[in-house]
């Protein structure tokens, strides 16, 4: 798979993800705590045909140093046989890694 066909699966999934987002916030609205907009959009995305995962560790490197861990709120078609990762972090966006 070249790098085009990686961004544009990339991007189809990151289309879905927040099409499943503005449902989740359209049908809840707002004022719940972070976790159960975490555990509705898992739901969302389950149900739309997306491999989740919640609280998913992920090291973090500086200049090839381990500096830390980092729990991603939802890990979304964890790909890395194709090299594409795709998280959504409910409360504070999206995260793409292209390691």
């Amino acid at each position: 798979m070249d790098r085009e066909e990686r961004q544009s699966e990339i991007n189809q999934v990151t289309e879905r993800i927040i099409t499943c987002v503005y449902r989740v916030s359209n049908t809840l609205g707002s004022g719940f705590l972070e976790k159960v907009y975490e555990n509705a959009l898992a739901i969302e995305l389950r149900q739309n045909g997306l491999k989740v995962e919640q609280q998913h560790a992920i090291r973090v490197f500086y200049k090839n140093e381990p500096v830390g861990d980092f729990a991603a709120d939802l890990l979304v078609e964890d790909r890395r046989n194709r090299r594409a990762q795709v998280s959504a972090n409910a409360g504070r966006g999206l995260f793409c890694a292209m390691p």
